[in-house]
C-alpha cells in the first residue's frame, strides 16, 4: 500500500520534470536563444544535444516498444 503510493508520487514528479523540460524547449523555440534567458536556454541546448546524441535506431526500438506496450494494454 505504501510502496504503492511512493511509487505513483516518483512518476508524478518524472511527469513534472518532462512537462518542465518541454516547456523550457517550447518557450526557447518561440522566443529564440536571445531572449530566452539563461536558464531556459541552458536547458534547451541540452536536450537537444541529448535528442542529437541519440542513435536512431534506440528510437526506433523505443518507439516500439511503447506502442507495443500500449496495444497490450489496450487489450487486456
Amino acid at each position: 500500500m505504501m510502496i504503492k503510493k511512493i511509487i505513483q508520487m516518483g512518476w508524478n514528479i518524472v511527469e513534472l520534470v518532462f512537462m518542465l523540460i518541454l516547456l523550457c524547449l517550447a518557450v526557447g523555440i518561440v522566443l529564440g536563444p536571445e531572449q530566452s534567458g539563461t536558464f531556459i536556454s541552458g536547458v534547451s541546448n541540452n536536450a537537444l544535444g541529448f535528442f542529437r546524441e541519440i542513435p536512431a535506431g534506440i528510437i526506433l526500438a523505443l518507439s516500439i516498444s511503447v506502442g507495443l506496450y500500449w496495444l497490450i494494454k489496450k487489450r487486456v
